[in-house]
């Protein structure tokens, strides 16, 4: 069970304001022994689902630049909101590769289907026309669904005035207390989160619950949107995560329920999330539009820099045709870092110089000759994950890092809150297991995560195991 976007600390903090008693529970001690531990999760820059999941899912390492960048193959931007996209990078990067949902599993509401043998309303099954599989035919998918549907009716009718009900109460509290509100169209987002998810799926789940499938991962999008509309601390995105909650509470009694199969439960999050204040908001224009405008004051007159941004993470491209260093920069665009350094949206950046990397931070200039060299007021996992980041064909000639307030992180996007850089919030994700997993208590990669799936519960990936499918002995 992954609750997409939620960090550790933000969990607590919805167990402290009771938003999250079943999660609560999960983890507190009972007669000297807890059922459930949590270990810490560190998801990498990019701090992102995709990259997460592909690492999780597949087992395959830093595979993209962001959430958005350029594909410098053909100048077209990549953008993981656009199911078409998803589709296409499924079928090229991951097709006939194992996956640890394969062989028994079905996926939900996932960027990636693992392999999974249903995969419904994930980003890639949409984009490639299927947005609800069935064990039926293809045709016989729309009265299935339409089944579901009028089966879940009562409840989906409750939660949809319930949702309209806090929708016009949150945009009434957001006048008055004069806070940020992104429109009303946040309404269907988290609405359609919440419902389709809450009753339609858990419906679904039950299903397969009832049928043995061996390998169920959903991820709960809800909070994610919420909190990306008002900030991962808001009444806002509490209120879906204790829906999120509740449901939980549905499956995992489901789960233990079940005389078919008998399931290990994990509930983990993909990346944490930092409160943020969108920089166009502030400037009164786009970071890009801002940062060429400075650039023509100073005399600059070729093309316009390109800036794709995840949150709090931007690549910034001068060329989509090659990758340059930080010479071809500073050649190119002999004024940059000086805008860069000048804006108060920016912290620091980084970029190719020859065989090492260019770190911008705290008005000091870092060269790292290598992944493995330590670096001072440097984090090793980060300088790693750089030199991955950089090493892709199609990350920008500069990655840039939104400056960090007191209270918030500058976002290149349009959101309250936001994930994609290194701040520890972002890094802050979690995975509550079964007590004995990792008992060293150290921090896990979602590689490590991947390794333990495919191993316990494929046989290293070879043949399949028969642990979680072994039927509970008769009572």
């Amino acid at each position: 069970m992954q609750i997409d976007g939620l960090a550790w600390r933000a969990l607590l903090e919805a167990i402290r304001r009771r938003r999250a008693p079943f999660l609560g529970r999960l983890v507190r001690r009972h007669r000297g022994r807890a059922l459930h531990r949590f270990s810490h999760l560190r998801p990498g820059v990019p701090a992102t689902t995709p990259k997460v999941q592909a690492e999780l899912l597949y087992g395959k390492e830093q595979r993209f630049p962001g959430f958005r960048y350029l594909r410098r193959s053909t100048g077209e931007t990549v953008y993981f909101g656009n199911a078409f996209d998803v589709a296409r990078i499924e079928a090229n990067d991951f097709a006939g590769h194992f996956g640890i949902l394969q062989n028994s599993g079905s996926s939900y509401f996932n960027i990636f289907d693992g392999s999974a043998d249903l995969a419904r309303f994930s980003t890639s099954g949409v984009g490639a026309g299927t947005i609800w599989a069935t064990p039926k035919k293809r045709l016989r998918q729309g009265p299935y669904l339409l089944w579901m549907w009028l089966r879940t009716l009562p409840r989906v009718t409750w939660r949809t005035l319930r949702e309209i009900a806090l929708e016009v109460f949150d945009v009434v509290r957001a006048f008055v207390r004069h806070e940020p509100n992104r429109g009303h169209f946040s309404f269907v987002i988290r609405s359609m989160a919440n419902i389709l998810q809450g009753e339609i799926t858990v419906a679904a789940m039950r299903e397969d619950i009832k049928a043995g499938t061996r390998h169920l991962f959903i991820n709960f999008i809800g909070y994610d949107k919420a909190a990306h509309l008002r900030g991962p601390l808001h009444p806002f995105a509490f209120w879906s995560l204790k829906l999120i909650d509740r449901d939980l509470r549905r499956l995992y009694r489901m789960a233990m329920k079940s005389t078919a199969c008998r399931y290990d439960f994990f509930v983990m999050s993909d990346h944490g999330m930092v409160p943020s204040r969108p920089i166009a908001i502030d400037a009164g224009m786009e970071f890009e539009e801002l940062m060429n405008q400075e650039l023509a004051a100073r005399g600059y007159e070729g093309p316009p820099l390109l800036l794709r941004a995840t949150g709090n993470l931007a690549h910034l491209y001068l060329s989509s045709d090659e990758h340059l260093d930080h010479d071809a920069v500073v050649a190119r665009v002999p004024a940059l870092e000086g805008v860069l350094s000048r804006s108060k949206y920016v912290g620091w950046w980084v970029s190719r110089a020859g065989d090492r990397l260019r770190i911008v931070r705290d008005g000091a200039v870092h060269f790292v000759q290598s992944s493995d060299a330590p670096t001072p007021r440097l984090d090793a996992d980060l300088v790693r994950d750089l030199w991955k980041l950089l090493a892709l064909e199609d990350s920008g000639d500069v990655v840039i890092f939104g400056a960090r307030e007191p209270e918030f992180a500058w976002n290149f996007l349009d959101e309250y809150g936001c994930h994609g850089g290194d701040e520890p919030e972002e890094q802050d994700a979690f995975v509550v297991h079964p007590d004995g997993f990792n008992p060293e208590g150290r921090r896990l990669a979602p590689l490590d995560l991947f390794r333990f799936f495919r191993d316990e519960y494929h046989g290293g990936g070879e043949a399949q195991s028969s642990k979680g499918a072994t039927p509970p002995p008769p009572a």
